[in-house]
Protein backbone atom coordinates (compact mmCIF):
# COMPACT_ATOMS: atom_id res chain seq x y z
CA UNK A 1 0.00 0.00 0.00
CA UNK A 2 2.85 2.30 0.81
CA UNK A 3 4.24 1.58 -2.69
CA UNK A 4 0.92 2.51 -4.30
CA UNK A 5 0.79 5.83 -2.50
CA UNK A 6 4.37 6.56 -3.56
CA UNK A 7 3.55 5.73 -7.17
CA UNK A 8 0.48 8.06 -7.07
CA UNK A 9 2.59 10.89 -5.68
CA UNK A 10 5.10 10.52 -8.50
CA UNK A 11 2.30 10.64 -11.07
CA UNK A 12 0.87 13.80 -9.50
CA UNK A 13 4.27 15.50 -9.56
CA UNK A 14 4.73 14.52 -13.20
CA UNK A 15 1.35 16.01 -14.11
CA UNK A 16 2.14 19.26 -12.23
CA UNK A 17 5.52 19.44 -13.97
CA UNK A 18 3.90 19.00 -17.37
CA UNK A 19 1.41 21.75 -16.61
CA UNK A 20 4.24 24.07 -15.50
CA UNK A 21 6.20 23.40 -18.69
CA UNK A 22 3.09 24.04 -20.81
CA UNK A 23 2.44 27.29 -18.94
CA UNK A 24 6.02 28.43 -19.58
CA UNK A 25 5.71 27.66 -23.32
CA UNK A 26 2.47 29.64 -23.59
CA UNK A 27 4.10 32.59 -21.78
CA UNK A 28 7.05 32.62 -24.20
CA UNK A 29 4.72 32.35 -27.23
CA UNK A 30 2.74 35.44 -26.12
CA UNK A 31 5.77 37.68 -26.50
CA UNK A 32 5.91 40.61 -24.06
CA UNK A 33 2.80 39.62 -22.17
CA UNK A 34 3.62 39.24 -18.46
CA UNK A 35 0.45 37.38 -17.60
CA UNK A 36 0.69 33.66 -18.35
CA UNK A 37 -2.29 32.12 -20.01
CA UNK A 38 -3.17 28.73 -18.65
CA UNK A 39 -5.07 26.53 -21.02
CA UNK A 40 -6.26 23.04 -20.55
CA UNK A 41 -4.53 20.42 -22.64
CA UNK A 42 -7.68 19.95 -24.71
CA UNK A 43 -8.02 23.61 -25.74
CA UNK A 44 -7.42 24.81 -29.31
CA UNK A 45 -4.19 26.89 -29.54
CA UNK A 46 -4.74 30.62 -29.97
CA UNK A 47 -3.75 31.89 -33.44
CA UNK A 48 -2.77 35.55 -33.89
CA UNK A 49 -5.08 37.21 -36.47
CA UNK A 50 -4.66 40.58 -38.20
CA UNK A 51 -7.84 42.53 -38.95
CA UNK A 52 -8.28 43.08 -42.72
CA UNK A 53 -7.99 46.66 -44.03
CA UNK A 54 -11.25 47.78 -45.62
CA UNK A 55 -11.08 50.56 -48.28
CA UNK A 56 -14.35 52.31 -49.04
CA UNK A 57 -14.69 53.95 -52.44
CA UNK A 58 -17.18 56.75 -52.90
CA UNK A 59 -20.16 55.81 -54.96
CA UNK A 60 -20.03 57.40 -58.41
CA UNK A 61 -23.13 59.30 -59.43
CA UNK A 62 -25.04 58.08 -62.43
CA UNK A 63 -25.88 61.64 -63.52
CA UNK A 64 -23.96 62.71 -66.68
CA UNK A 65 -23.67 66.26 -65.36
CA UNK A 66 -20.88 65.40 -62.85
CA UNK A 67 -17.38 63.93 -63.17
CA UNK A 68 -15.86 62.65 -59.90
CA UNK A 69 -12.20 62.31 -58.98
CA UNK A 70 -11.06 58.96 -57.59
CA UNK A 71 -9.85 60.75 -54.43
CA UNK A 72 -12.39 60.65 -51.63
CA UNK A 73 -11.60 64.27 -50.74
CA UNK A 74 -12.05 65.63 -54.27
CA UNK A 75 -15.00 67.83 -55.08
CA UNK A 76 -17.19 66.99 -58.08
CA UNK A 77 -16.47 68.91 -61.26
CA UNK A 78 -19.56 69.97 -63.21
CA UNK A 79 -19.51 69.47 -66.97
CA UNK A 80 -22.11 70.06 -69.65
CA UNK A 81 -24.36 67.01 -70.10
CA UNK A 82 -24.29 65.21 -73.40
CA UNK A 83 -27.75 64.96 -74.83
CA UNK A 84 -26.80 63.39 -78.13
CA UNK A 85 -27.72 66.47 -80.22
CA UNK A 86 -25.13 68.85 -81.65
CA UNK A 87 -25.85 72.56 -81.27
CA UNK A 88 -24.84 74.44 -84.44
CA UNK A 89 -22.50 77.39 -83.98
CA UNK A 90 -23.24 80.27 -86.28
CA UNK A 91 -21.16 83.30 -87.03
CA UNK A 92 -22.62 86.37 -88.67
CA UNK A 93 -20.49 89.26 -89.90
CA UNK A 94 -23.25 91.29 -91.50
CA UNK A 95 -26.95 91.75 -90.86
CA UNK A 96 -29.39 89.56 -92.74
CA UNK A 97 -30.97 91.20 -95.80
CA UNK A 98 -34.69 91.97 -95.71
CA UNK A 99 -37.13 89.31 -96.90
CA UNK A 100 -36.94 88.92 -100.67
CA UNK A 101 -33.47 90.48 -100.91
CA UNK A 102 -30.62 88.33 -102.18
CA UNK A 103 -28.01 87.37 -99.53
CA UNK A 104 -24.85 89.47 -99.64
CA UNK A 105 -26.59 92.56 -101.03
CA UNK A 106 -26.90 95.85 -99.19
CA UNK A 107 -30.30 97.06 -98.02
CA UNK A 108 -31.44 100.20 -99.90
CA UNK A 109 -30.67 103.46 -98.12
CA UNK A 110 -33.47 105.74 -96.98
CA UNK A 111 -31.63 108.26 -94.78
CA UNK A 112 -27.85 108.59 -94.81
CA UNK A 113 -24.91 110.99 -94.75
CA UNK A 114 -21.99 110.09 -97.01
CA UNK A 115 -18.68 111.58 -98.03
CA UNK A 116 -18.11 113.19 -101.41
CA UNK A 117 -17.18 110.44 -103.87
CA UNK A 118 -19.37 107.76 -102.28
CA UNK A 119 -22.37 106.09 -103.95
CA UNK A 120 -25.83 105.80 -102.38
CA UNK A 121 -27.77 102.69 -103.42
CA UNK A 122 -31.49 103.36 -103.09
CA UNK A 123 -34.52 101.25 -103.98
CA UNK A 124 -34.70 102.64 -107.54
CA UNK A 125 -31.52 104.69 -107.87
CA UNK A 126 -27.77 104.67 -107.57
CA UNK A 127 -26.56 108.20 -106.89
CA UNK A 128 -22.99 109.48 -106.60
CA UNK A 129 -21.69 112.97 -105.82
CA UNK A 130 -18.30 112.90 -107.54
CA UNK A 131 -16.84 116.36 -106.84
CA UNK A 132 -17.46 120.00 -105.97
CA UNK A 133 -15.58 123.02 -107.33
CA UNK A 134 -15.86 126.82 -107.02
CA UNK A 135 -15.98 128.92 -110.18
CA UNK A 136 -13.11 131.14 -111.24
CA UNK A 137 -15.20 134.24 -110.60
CA UNK A 138 -15.49 133.41 -106.89
CA UNK A 139 -19.28 133.78 -106.90
CA UNK A 140 -20.28 130.47 -108.47
CA UNK A 141 -20.03 126.85 -107.48
CA UNK A 142 -20.71 123.46 -109.07
CA UNK A 143 -21.35 119.86 -107.96
CA UNK A 144 -20.66 116.95 -110.30
CA UNK A 145 -23.30 114.22 -109.81
CA UNK A 146 -24.36 110.94 -111.40
CA UNK A 147 -27.88 109.48 -111.12
CA UNK A 148 -28.73 106.00 -112.47
CA UNK A 149 -32.20 104.46 -112.74
CA UNK A 150 -31.61 100.84 -111.60
CA UNK A 151 -34.98 99.37 -110.55
CA UNK A 152 -38.55 99.91 -111.83
CA UNK A 153 -40.52 102.67 -110.11
CA UNK A 154 -44.25 103.23 -109.94
CA UNK A 155 -43.51 106.84 -110.88
CA UNK A 156 -42.21 105.82 -114.30
CA UNK A 157 -44.31 106.74 -117.33
CA UNK A 158 -44.19 104.25 -120.18
CA UNK A 159 -40.96 102.80 -118.78
CA UNK A 160 -39.19 106.16 -118.43
CA UNK A 161 -38.74 108.41 -115.41
CA UNK A 162 -37.87 112.12 -115.16
CA UNK A 163 -34.69 113.30 -113.44
CA UNK A 164 -33.44 116.88 -112.91
CA UNK A 165 -31.94 119.34 -110.46
CA UNK A 166 -35.20 120.13 -108.61
CA UNK A 167 -34.60 117.26 -106.12
CA UNK A 168 -31.22 118.69 -105.02
CA UNK A 169 -30.51 121.14 -102.18
CA UNK A 170 -27.30 122.93 -101.19
CA UNK A 171 -25.91 123.01 -97.62
CA UNK A 172 -24.22 126.36 -97.06
CA UNK A 173 -22.99 128.72 -94.36
CA UNK A 174 -22.25 132.42 -94.55
CA UNK A 175 -18.74 132.68 -93.12
CA UNK A 176 -18.64 136.48 -92.80
CA UNK A 177 -19.12 138.30 -89.49
CA UNK A 178 -18.66 135.50 -86.96
CA UNK A 179 -20.76 132.43 -86.51
CA UNK A 180 -23.79 131.99 -88.78
CA UNK A 181 -26.23 129.08 -88.96
CA UNK A 182 -25.90 126.31 -91.53
CA UNK A 183 -28.68 126.45 -94.10
CA UNK A 184 -30.15 124.02 -96.64
CA UNK A 185 -31.29 125.86 -99.77
CA UNK A 186 -32.96 124.24 -102.83
CA UNK A 187 -30.94 124.53 -106.04
CA UNK A 188 -33.94 126.23 -107.68
CA UNK A 189 -33.37 129.34 -105.53
CA UNK A 190 -30.08 130.02 -107.30
CA UNK A 191 -29.41 131.06 -110.86
CA UNK A 192 -28.01 128.09 -112.78
CA UNK A 193 -24.49 128.39 -114.23
CA UNK A 194 -24.37 126.24 -117.35
CA UNK A 195 -20.72 126.91 -118.06
CA UNK A 196 -19.80 123.75 -116.13
CA UNK A 197 -19.43 120.83 -118.56
CA UNK A 198 -21.07 118.42 -118.95
CA UNK A 199 -24.17 120.16 -117.71
CA UNK A 200 -26.61 118.21 -115.55
CA UNK A 201 -29.82 118.74 -117.53
CA UNK A 202 -33.41 117.70 -116.89
CA UNK A 203 -34.16 114.53 -118.87
CA UNK A 204 -35.89 111.15 -118.74
CA UNK A 205 -34.20 107.81 -118.16
CA UNK A 206 -35.10 104.27 -119.13
CA UNK A 207 -34.21 101.44 -116.80
CA UNK A 208 -30.43 101.08 -116.67
CA UNK A 209 -29.64 104.60 -117.95
CA UNK A 210 -27.75 107.36 -116.06
CA UNK A 211 -27.63 111.15 -116.04
CA UNK A 212 -24.13 112.56 -115.44
CA UNK A 213 -23.15 116.23 -115.22
CA UNK A 214 -22.43 119.36 -113.20
CA UNK A 215 -25.08 121.27 -111.27
CA UNK A 216 -23.55 124.75 -111.49
CA UNK A 217 -25.08 127.96 -110.04
CA UNK A 218 -24.25 131.55 -109.30
CA UNK A 219 -24.63 132.62 -105.68
CA UNK A 220 -23.10 136.10 -105.66
CA UNK A 221 -21.56 135.81 -102.15
CA UNK A 222 -17.78 135.25 -102.01
CA UNK A 223 -18.03 134.49 -98.27
CA UNK A 224 -20.48 131.62 -98.67
CA UNK A 225 -19.09 128.28 -97.56
CA UNK A 226 -20.21 125.15 -99.45
CA UNK A 227 -20.49 122.30 -96.97
CA UNK A 228 -22.46 119.70 -98.87
CA UNK A 229 -25.39 118.74 -101.09
CA UNK A 230 -28.58 116.74 -100.48
CA UNK A 231 -30.64 114.47 -102.76
CA UNK A 232 -34.38 114.02 -102.02
CA UNK A 233 -36.24 112.30 -104.88
CA UNK A 234 -40.00 111.85 -105.13
CA UNK A 235 -39.58 108.23 -103.95
CA UNK A 236 -39.00 109.57 -100.43
CA UNK A 237 -35.30 109.09 -99.64
CA UNK A 238 -32.97 111.77 -98.22
CA UNK A 239 -29.21 111.37 -98.76
CA UNK A 240 -26.62 113.99 -97.85
CA UNK A 241 -23.00 114.26 -99.04
CA UNK A 242 -20.62 116.37 -96.91
CA UNK A 243 -17.03 117.47 -97.35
Amino acid sequence: MTRAISTRSRLQRAVVGSISVFTLLVTVACGNSLVPVEMPSSAVPVTSMTSPTVTTEPSKPSSPSQTWSESTNASPTTTAPSVGVETPVTSRTESSPPTGQAPGTQAPLVRATLGVGETARLANWEVTVLNGEPGEDGISYGWKVKVCYVAPSALADDGRITVGDAVWSLIVQDQEGGWNPVETIPVGEFKRDHTYRPDYADTTLALGECNLGWIGFVHGNPDLGWLGIRYEPATGESITWMW
